[in-house]
């Protein structure tokens, strides 16, 4: 499973601290692809295989907009 998030919207450290939270969940790979950085799921625990690429992107959403201070 592969996720591409774009990197004016997902800063990079936001992207790290989700890989450490869903690191018991599955191997989690970084690369950089252009302005992209690809998320790339493998060995994903199968009881949140049909939502873990939806809920990562999520959670380094929120950590990117709370990082930029725009959260109250």
């Amino acid at each position: 499973m592969k996720l591409r998030l774009h990197r004016r919207i997902y800063r990079g450290e936001s992207i790290r601290i989700a890989r450490d939270a869903f690191i018991e969940l599955a191997s989690i790979g970084l690369t950089r692809d252009g302005n992209y950085t690809v998320v790339e799921f493998s060995e994903v625990d199968p009881d949140v295989s049909d939502v873990i690429c939806e809920e990562f992107a999520n959670f380094a959403l929120a950590e990117s907009i709370e990082a930029r201070g725009t959260v109250t």
